[in-house]
């Protein structure tokens, strides 16, 4: 009886500890879950389905879905700063990797995109004019680094928007994007 007995209080531990493995699991997808919710609204309210006219030299790669893709992954990546804190480059690491040249020609575009987005733009990347200058950018990257792939470019992209927007920008930084969350706070 006290094998049978200790063969009952180890299976009871081992279920009792399945169900405790099981539930921080659960608890560890509530972020991803949280996020795939906010995910949707975040892009939505940073883009605009108008066509973008952009003066491009290279339209074989560099085609208005490629644009327009970068664009939206160029949002995910920054919705995964700000809500996984997905790693970033940060700043000489961007300026070894783009040089000081174009590192500089970014934080303008960051600069100007600011400029749109509290202009016009409710502090949000809505109007084309603020994703205008984040999309031709992205291509000066890629046409000066031809090495690089879609996914080192839109991380160069989000980056240096990241270190040069987040206490301009609080609103497109933000959780909510400004919007009711349904809280009352």
């Amino acid at each position: 009886t006290k094998f049978k007995t200790a063969n009952i209080i180890t299976e009871r531990r081992e279920y009792q500890m399945s169900h405790i493995v099981g539930s921080l699991f659960l608890l560890s997808l509530l972020p991803i879950a949280y996020s795939s919710i906010r995910y949707d609204a975040f892009v939505a309210q940073n883009t605009n389905d108008a066509p973008a006219a952009l003066p491009i030299n290279n339209q074989e790669r560099f085609t208005e879905e490629w644009i327009n893709s970068r664009y939206h992954d160029f949002l995910i990546q920054c919705f995964s700063i700000m809500v996984n804190n997905r790693r970033r480059m940060e700043s000489d690491e961007l300026k070894d990797t783009i040089g000081e040249g174009l590192y500089q020609h970014g934080i303008r575009v960051c600069n100007a995109v600011v400029g749109i987005a509290n202009g016009v733009g409710d502090g949000l990347l809505r109007p084309p004019d603020a994703q205008n200058p984040i999309k031709e950018f992205m291509v000066t990257v890629a046409s000066n680094n031809e090495s690089f792939d879609d996914p080192k470019i839109v991380l160069v992209m989000a980056s240096l928007f990241s270190h040069q927007t987040t206490a301009s920008l609080p609103r497109f930084w933000s959780i909510s994007g400004g919007q009711s969350t349904g809280s009352n706070q």
